[in-house]
């Protein structure tokens, strides 16, 4: 078998040409598996910063969660703070009205 090439005819045999397949193709699969491991790390990246995120996002509700938890517990209080505060001026507002009554009944 000859291979034609600007200085002339190169003949190569059988033997030099299966070396020549056989390193070709090793070549062709390194290539293809170096191809193939980037595209899997960059998954494996991208997985990794969808869990990063992820985590992020967990904190973030833990936290709104601790915040409604302490807000309902406070607007409890508030609630009972402000009836107690009402039932004192309905009584303040009895005492007054029985007062200004008493003063201008004879």
């Amino acid at each position: 078998m000859a291979i034609r090439s600007k200085m002339g005819l190169i003949v190569i045999d059988y033997k030099t040409l299966g070396t020549l397949m056989a390193v070709a193709i090793s070549r062709t699969f390194i290539i293809w598996i170096i191809l193939n491991g980037l595209k899997y790390y960059k998954i494996l990246l991208v997985n990794k910063k969808n869990a990063e995120k992820y985590k992020e996002f967990l904190i973030i509700s833990s936290g709104l969660k601790a915040e409604m938890y302490l807000m309902e517990r406070n607007m409890e209080y508030i609630e009972k703070s402000m009836e107690e505060a009402y039932n004192l001026y309905e009584k303040k507002s009895m005492i007054m009205l029985k007062y200004i009554l008493g003063k201008k009944m004879p």
